[in-house]
Order: C-alpha cells, then structure tokens, then sequence
C-alpha cells in the first residue's frame, strides 16, 4: 500500500519517475510461493528489468531503516519419523517402545551446537564468505558494535550465513490429536535451510536428507 500511495503523490506533483516501473506483488510467500516459478516463467520478457527491489526483509535490530543488497530464498525438507501403529501406553511401554518423539528431539538436537553453528556436514562448503569489503561495510552499518555471539562477531554475519530452521514441530498419532501418557505413532518437522552467495538447492537436498538418516 505505501508503494501504491508514493505514486500517487508522484502523479499528484506532476512529477514522472526516472525509470519505468513495474509492481509486481506475490501473496503465497509464507505459503512457500507455489505458483510463483511459473509466473515468471510465462511473463519473463514482460517482467525483464534492469534490477528488483524487494519490499521486504530483516529489519535492523537498532530498529533504523536499512537496505539490504540482496535477497534469498529456502529449500525446506519435511522429516516425519514413525513409532508404534497405535497409541501405547508410556507407564507400560515407554522404557523399551520406540518413541518418535523422543527420536525426532534428538536428532534435531545434533544438528546445531550451543552457539548456532549448523553442524551436518557439508552445510557451509558450498557457502561463498563474506569478502573483507562486505565485513568493513557490515561494522560500520551496526557503529563497530560487536553483539554477544560467539560465532561470526555481529548479528547481521549471522544472518547473512546459511541458515536451519524448524517452523513446524508435531508429534501425533496419524494426524489424531495426542493424548497425555501415550507414545505416539508418528513425529513430524518441517526443516529449511535459507540460502547464502552462491549456495544451491540441489547440494542442499542431499545434505539435509543425510542429515535426517543420522542415528538416534
């Protein structure tokens, strides 16, 4: 909307923009932009352009405005461990039943140390490094405050690294609602990585399903 009203005020003042320019607006992104790929596809000549500002991203953690000089995207791989085929009771069965649950936490437990670090192997080699020209112009953006981390010095490094996240965590019974006192049938995570310089969907896939195979 505030793109909308600039505009407005641009024709209001009798005044043209400098460059021709297109809106482009996309409602499925937390929906993981389904159509998106096709849409560019089909319209690749209509929406050719000398560079894309992308309304959208991190704000800065003083709260100040910012522009950030690229974008990226995720691959998410969806991991579902599998328990008994019924419900069972823990007080009965929960020192010798396999627990989904308890199997999905661990594993996911050994995929980060204590201070962030993505550690499945393979995770970063295909990560380009920040250049000491990025890590100059990144000091001087947060003042040459260094941020309590031990990895990486500032926050915005670590932003900048290629990312795990979990945005969904289940533990169910065949999409029943869980019930206290049982072990249930299935465990359920969505996992993501968030891309960096010159990292590829394709090298991910393998390393994320690796990483979900690993013993529990």
């Amino acid at each position: 909307m505030a793109i909308l009203v600039a505009i407005d005020a641009l024709h209001a003042a009798g005044l043209a923009p400098t460059s021709n320019v297109r809106l482009f607006f996309e409602g499925e992104e937390e929906a993981g932009s389904p159509h998106l790929d096709r849409i560019l596809s089909r319209n690749a000549e209509y929406l050719a352009a000398d560079a894309w500002i992308i309304v959208d991203g991190p704000v800065h953690q003083s709260g100040a405005k910012q522009v950030v000089f690229g974008v990226r995207g995720d691959m998410q791989v969806d991991v579902t461990v599998f328990g008994p085929i019924r419900p069972l009771h823990s007080g009965h069965y929960g020192n010798w039943a396999p627990n989904p649950a308890q199997r999905l936490a661990r594993l996911l437990t050994t995929m980060k140390d204590d201070t962030g670090r993505v550690t499945i192997a393979g995770w970063y080699d295909d990560v380009e490094p920040m250049s000491e020209t990025e890590r100059a112009a990144t000091a001087a953006q947060n003042d040459g405050e260094a941020f309590d981390v031990a990895w990486d010095g500032v926050v915005v490094m670590r932003i900048a690294a290629a990312a795990l996240g979990l945005p969904s965590l289940r533990f169910t019974y065949h999409g029943l609602r869980g019930r206290e006192l049982r072990v249930q049938g299935m465990a359920y995570t969505r996992c993501f990585r968030a891309l960096a310089p010159n990292a590829r969907h394709a090298p991910a896939a393998p390393i994320m399903a690796a990483a979900s195979r690993r013993p529990t």
